[in-house]
């Protein structure tokens, strides 16, 4: 294993913000070998949590998936008037996927980067970041998006729990609701990609509805490669540090490998 910490993605950007961390599930990699590259959105709901919340997680992926993981910082929303709203977190998603999956970038591991097997995990507001990268076109070059305890239909999230309203706020505006949910954004993007949804039934923060609602939505508007899994794997957090989480991961890439 090795480990590559606050690499910058936004050139000249001396926001931590703009920092990733890299994963190569070997010190060196055999030569000339090519390893699939998981990008690792983290949640918190648009406005806490880092690249490393859960310091186990990157190199728990990286090993039982036999791919180099990258996980990065993105600009949080806060209370301040001036706080940044969506699509900001977004755009910063995009950047980092740009700048991993270009060939004129040069990062640990880039030599080994099959840049046909580049694949989109999130968590939580992270899910939600990753399929909007995917549904909005740009994330063109993923394999496969995979979200765990997700949030995809804002109004919906809303609607059962009421009290979400408080973060919800402080990441869009509310007109931005339902053209920044992934189960309404659904249309020709992505067609070709492999989506898995997660949920656990110990979630108490998010339900599985979120899941089940969007992957119907997915087969509903022809999307042929979408897998739903309601499993008992830990709360919301829990599930992240758990082996049934990592192999999950590491299975999706391999299905996806040919």
């Amino acid at each position: 294993m090795a480990t590559y910490k606050d690499i910058v993605y936004v050139k000249d950007s001396a926001d931590l913000c703009h920092t990733l961390d890299i994963y190569l599930p070997t010190a060196t990699p055999p030569p000339r070998s090519l390893l699939p590259l998981i990008l690792y959105i983290h949640g918190g709901a648009w406005r806490t949590d880092d690249k490393q919340t859960i310091p186990s997680l990157g190199p728990s992926l990286a090993h039982h998936s036999s791919a180099i993981v990258a996980i990065p910082n993105y600009r949080l929303s806060t209370r301040a008037e001036s706080s940044i709203r969506h699509p900001t977190h977004l755009e910063d998603v995009q950047s980092a996927l740009h700048f991993l999956q270009s060939c004129q970038q040069l990062y640990p591991g880039h030599e080994y980067v099959d840049h046909k097997r580049i694949y989109l995990v999130g968590h939580s507001a992270g899910a939600h970041l990753a399929t909007m990268a995917v549904l909005t076109g740009n994330a063109q070059s993923a394999r496969g998006v995979l979200g765990i305890g997700g949030i995809y239909d804002i109004p919906g999230l809303l609607k059962t729990y009421p009290s979400y309203k408080d973060f919800v706020e402080m990441a869009f505006w509310p007109h931005q609701y339902q053209k920044a949910s992934p189960l309404h954004r659904v249309g020709d993007e992505g067609r070709d990609i492999g989506f898995m949804l997660i949920n656990s039934v110990e979630d108490e923060l998010v339900g599985s509805q979120q899941a089940v609602g969007f992957a119907q939505r997915l087969i509903d508007r022809g999307y042929r490669n979408v897998t739903l899994a309601v499993r008992d794997i830990g709360g919301h957090y829990e599930q992240l540090e758990r082996p049934e989480f990592w192999n999950l991961v590491a299975d999706f890439v391999a299905s996806s490998k040919k």
